[in-house]
């Protein structure tokens, strides 16, 4: 039996799946995140490879023949960063004894996969990070926004987390009122006093990752009413908003292609999808949008799309 590997690389995780060659999901896995970006490269392909021992190995079990793996990892898109993978992974592939064809794909090309069984379309990411792609049947990309979170990020669990964070010291200030944004954070870190969270915050161990997670929080706390959590869901739905809106003026074409809302704020945020999805019907009321986390996981669209280069 042929099977195909896929590979969703994350800001915060990594998830591995295998399907046969019917399109079947076989087997997934996950482990942490694979960005040289968030971590160094040499880390990240030591993850990278422990995932894909974890796939294998039970590949080898089912006596099944990996054909290809197609993988899609955040933080790789420079022919520098492609060509770099690509060596080691030829150099695992030595090593497990395997050999198998490699693509090395964008996120948003596995992720309309995984939505649409076709890697063409408009795909609207809000994870830990926000970018939003625009792909052509003839190959063509586009892209706006995905300029990380010094640059950009609007719209994003980094943004929301970031802004939470700001809103419960503002709120200690008197510049802004009474948060339930307050108490949550402080039980979430145990914090004695809510000015410690300066101590916490500013740790050299806080990425991006770690400001993200506090977007949950301010989505439970919108979720719940509160004024100044709602306020900030809206305000980056908005913004990630006028991220799209300006890649679809910019290439009118794209208006014609199914929207994929992606990522872990448009899964977990009704008010985050219901003004997203709101604000963008107005500008462009003939576009059909599409939740990704109805269809298969990214990962998933990763290994049906090197099944569909590979077959």
């Amino acid at each position: 039996m042929y099977t195909y590997l896929g590979i969703d690389g994350g800001g915060t995780k990594t998830e591995g799946s295998v399907v046969d060659s019917e399109g079947k999901l076989l087997i997934e896995a996950r482990v942490g995140t694979t960005n040289p970006h968030a971590v160094t490269f040499p880390s990240a392909i030591r993850e990278l490879e422990n995932l894909l021992d974890q796939l294998l190995d039970n590949l080898q079990s089912a006596q099944t023949i990996p054909q290809g793996i197609c993988l899609g990892m955040s933080g790789i898109s420079t022919d520098e960063e492609k060509e770099r993978l690509t060596e080691s992974l030829a150099l695992y592939q030595q090593r497990r004894g395997v050999s198998f064809r490699v693509a090395i794909k964008s996120e948003g090309e596995i992720s309309l996969m995984a939505a649409l069984q076709q890697d063409y379309g408009v795909l609207v990411i809000s994870g830990t990070g926000s970018i939003v792609y625009g792909f052509m049947p003839d190959g063509r990309q586009f892209r706006s926004g995905g300029w990380g979170h010094y640059l950009g990020d609007e719209g994003s669990g980094y943004a929301i987390g970031l802004q939470a964070l700001k809103a419960v010291m503002q709120s200690y200030d008197g510049v802004l009122p009474a948060t339930l944004l307050t108490p949550a954070i402080m039980e979430a870190l145990t914090l004695q006093r809510i000015t410690d969270l300066k101590q916490v915050i500013y740790q050299p161990n806080v990425d991006k990752a770690v400001i993200a997670s506090f977007a949950s929080h301010c989505i439970r706390a919108a979720e719940s009413g509160d004024a100044i959590a709602c306020h900030i869901i809206k305000e980056e739905a908005d913004k990630l908003v006028r991220t799209t809106s300006a890649l679809l003026k910019r290439q009118p074409e794209l208006q014609q292609m199914n929207v994929v809302l992606a990522g872990s704020v448009f899964t977990h945020s009704h008010l985050f999808r219901q003004v997203y999805s709101q604000g963008l019907s107005a500008d462009f009321p003939e576009l059909r949008m599409i939740e990704a986390a109805s269809g298969f996981t990214a990962a998933t669209g990763a290994a049906l799309l090197a099944r569909k280069l590979f077959a």
